[in-house]
């Protein structure tokens, strides 16, 4: 199992919206780094090597609609037509 199948599974039972704390997918994944909390960049929706947690959400559907860096959440939207 990947780090990240817990979201993509958690995500792929929810509907069309879903926003989490990142404290709350951290629990569900076995944490994150650093970088998901100080940079926006982190939940790009860019599918790459360095990008296996984007990989996660698109394949249950979503996207990243928003990102709160100081609220610490982010909301995952599915694209309309899916």
């Amino acid at each position: 199992m990947a780090k990240y199948d817990p979201l993509r599974d958690y995500l792929a039972s929810k509907g069309s919206l879903v926003v989490m704390a990142f404290d709350e997918i951290a629990t569900l994944v076995g944490g994150l780094p650093a970088s998901a909390f100080r940079r926006r960049e982190w939940w790009a929706n860019h599918v790459g090597t360095a990008n296996v947690q984007a990989r996660a959400w698109i394949a249950a559907g979503f996207v990243v609609d928003d990102v709160n860096l100081i609220r610490r959440e982010v909301r995952f939207a599915r694209p309309s037509g899916q």
